[in-house]
């Protein structure tokens, strides 16, 4: 199987948060205190969800991502980075919408930074190679929103 490795750019892309790009080599902490992840190794499919507590957007499609790890079990990982908030405020979000997906913590936004993106909430679609296939900053996305967009771009059907 070819991973990749051997295509032009591939070892070094221009723009981490380009499509195609791998996920940038971070390590983000666990936000349960679990063993830190390094995101490079992340490999898909998979959904990582860039939010923070103090975003309304963000809270409001925090559900969604819960239903779609749910849903999508086995087939899909759902991801999320808590950004540029408290640890006591995210935990306070999560325990309310009772998320259960892992949870890592990005206090610098070190994360947004390498993708040269500003905007909350985030969500990016992650291949089996750990290469991002598409970035969604429109806003709150829905069940359906999300449906599509893993369908679309993960080629994973997940049910409503």
């Amino acid at each position: 199987a070819t991973t990749g490795a051997g295509t032009p750019g591939a070892a070094a892309p221009t723009a981490s948060g380009a499509v195609g790009a791998v996920l940038p080599s971070l390590i983000l902490s666990c936000f349960t205190g679990g063993t830190p992840v390094a995101l490079r190794d992340v490999r898909g499919p998979a959904v990582v969800n860039v939010w923070a507590s103090w975003c309304p957007p963000c809270r409001k499609e925090l559900p969604a991502f819960q239903r779609l790890s749910e849903r999508a079990a086995g087939r899909l990982q759902v991801i999320g980075v808590n950004s540029r908030d408290t640890r006591s405020a995210a935990q306070s979000i999560g325990e309310d919408y009772g998320i259960r997906f892992p949870m890592l913590f990005d206090q610098g936004e070190a994360l947004q930074r390498e993708l040269g993106r500003n905007a909350l909430p985030l969500t990016l679609l992650v291949d089996a190679q750990g290469r991002v296939r598409h970035t969604d900053a429109t806003g709150a996305l829905d069940d359906a929103r999300l449906a599509a967009l893993v369908r679309q771009h993960l080629g994973v059907q997940v049910s409503q």
